[in-house]
């Protein structure tokens, strides 16, 4: 099976069956497998798969056990599908058969993680009010809208398409079209790559031509076309959401008051209202190159796929419960702190600051507690005190804006494995460990343990494994990459095992 730095294999997986919708992938198959798609009729161990692909079978006989049971899940039934299928839970849980806690929609929880993060099922089913935790985690394709774009040359385009409308269903985004503002000094340093003074003009496009400089880049994405085209000038319609990119500066800075600005002070206060994320770069950053060559080459396939990524990178919103991380956060100023805010990223404390050894940020700004005690799981997201005014109220909005428009929650929780061990210390054994994770599931879809010392043997159940370098290796001065982090933790969920 294929596996590169350029795509890795795509996975659909098809039921004994023989209905129509995969008689038409198996007669197409050596045309898929040219662009690195494969046909599974049975799982695999192996699942280095950027997707997963279930096709729903007319008749549910010949259906896959853990699609049969997702969906038994989903219509809420307390009894198994599948005896073998409780019997595990019971085992995950060290626990008797008439525990409450064994029910299907908990099982689906732990067994999900079989499989790669982007799980799309495709079906006709109708489907009722759809468990959170599933929803979050689950893509669901109407049969006739798949069989529309698998014939085309640019299927894989399409998933991401797909998966990307997936994620902004969950946050409430009624929206087709993205606006990538890339916003440059006020000098000739453009997203260009540097060219020193001594070459000649002529190897200069604009000096040659005469054209006066340009510092910015306008490029819009459009999921109903699959179109990427570059703008001249930046306008926006109901349905469009704005990515802000800037060299050293975010979107919103604070000035030494505290006191929250506009880096494009300029925009229409309708235009300005768009904006949902935010990003200074610089040219430390390992990616930088390929952001570069991104905009420069937008109708390039990688660049394509690259810009996909970018924005789904935008879309999840990370919370990170290390003492290490909390620690390097607080040694941040203000505006540091909100530049990194704007991003998606945060410090979650457990509980509260003085619990678990975890590293008080004292005055800090910007982070959230994780209350996990409760029967449902909160995140009170904090702002920094405006000094010398009466109320901070307007300076909240614009920041508390970019968080992903007010979201009380996140998609990507990474705990330190010293906090689950300190759990480990009263009555918390390693199955009791497991039901915090199937609590905090209920919120948050995706529980990624970090550690220094490799992985435990100890590992709950229901988690991901990502070790401390891969975190610490984000963190460039006062810039942090995060979809450098975004990489690990997906390849994580990429080598889901069957167990």
């Amino acid at each position: 099976m294929l596996k590169s730095q350029k795509l890795r294999v795509l996975s659909v997986k098809m039921g004994n069956n023989k209905i129509n919708i995969c008689k038409e992938l198996k007669n197409n198959e050596i045309r898929l497998k040219k662009m690195s798609i494969y046909l599974l009729k049975e799982d695999l161990n192996d699942r280095d798969f950027e997707f997963f692909i279930f096709i729903d079978p007319d008749n549910p006989n010949y259906g896959n056990p853990f699609l049969n049971e997702l969906f038994n899940a989903i219509n809420k039934n307390t009894n198994f599908l599948y005896p073998e299928h409780k019997e595990e839970l019971i085992a995950w849980l060290d626990t008797k058969s008439n525990d409450s806690a064994l029910t299907p929609l908990n099982w689906v929880k732990i067994a999900i993680e079989r499989y790669p993060y982007r799980v799309i099922v495709v079906t006709n089913r109708k489907l009722p009010s759809i468990p959170e935790f599933i929803r979050k985690r689950v893509c669901f394709l109407e049969k006739k809208e798949f069989i529309k774009i698998y014939k085309k040359n640019d299927f894989i385009f399409d998933l991401y398409s797909i998966w990307i409308r997936h994620l902004l269903k969950n946050t409430n985004f009624p929206l087709e079209t993205f606006i990538l503002y890339f916003k440059e000094d006020n000098e000739p340093v453009s997203l260009n790559r540097y060219i020193p003074e001594t070459v000649p003009n002529i190897f200069d496009l604009n000096a040659d031509k005469g054209e006066p400089y340009n510092n910015k880049i306008i490029i819009k994405i459009s999921f109903n076309t699959n179109k990427i085209e570059y703008l001249d000038t930046l306008s926006c319609d109901e349905n469009c959401k704005c990515l802000f990119f800037s060299r050293h500066d975010s979107f919103y800075f604070l000035d030494n008051n505290n006191k929250v600005s506009c880096l494009c002070s300029d925009l229409d206060p309708k235009i300005e209202d768009r904006f949902i994320y935010a990003e200074a770069y610089s040219g430390q950053l390992s990616y930088y190159n390929q952001l570069i060559n991104a905009t420069e080459n937008i109708g390039d396939y990688k660049s394509k796929l690259f810009m996909l990524k970018y924005i789904e990178n935008t879309l999840l919103l990370i919370g990170i419960c290390d003492e290490r991380f909390q620690e390097w956060w607080a040694s941040k100023g203000n505006n540091e702190e909100a530049r990194l805010f704007q991003m998606g990223l945060m410090p979650l404390y457990i509980d509260n600051v003085n619990k678990y050894g975890q590293y008080d940020l004292k005055n800090g700004s910007f982070y959230g507690v994780l209350n996990i005690n409760r029967k449902k799981n909160v995140i009170d997201i904090k702002f920094p005190k405006i000094k010398g005014q009466k109320s901070n109220k307007v300076e909240n909005k614009k920041l508390r804006k970019l968080w992903l428009q007010k979201r009380k929650d996140i998609d990507i929780l990474i705990i330190h494995q010293a906090i689950l061990a300190d759990w480990q210390k009263g009555r918390q054994n390693s199955p009791g460990l497991t039901r915090k994770i199937l609590e905090l599931k209920n919120k948050i879809p995706f529980i990624v343990v970090t550690s220094g010392r490799g992985k435990p043997d100890n590992l709950p159940n229901g988690v991901k494994f990502l070790s401390l370098s891969n975190l610490e290796n984000c963190k460039v001065n006062d810039y942090f990459e995060k979809i450098t982090l975004l990489r690990p933790i997906l390849k994580s969920f990429m080598e889901g095992k069957k167990k």
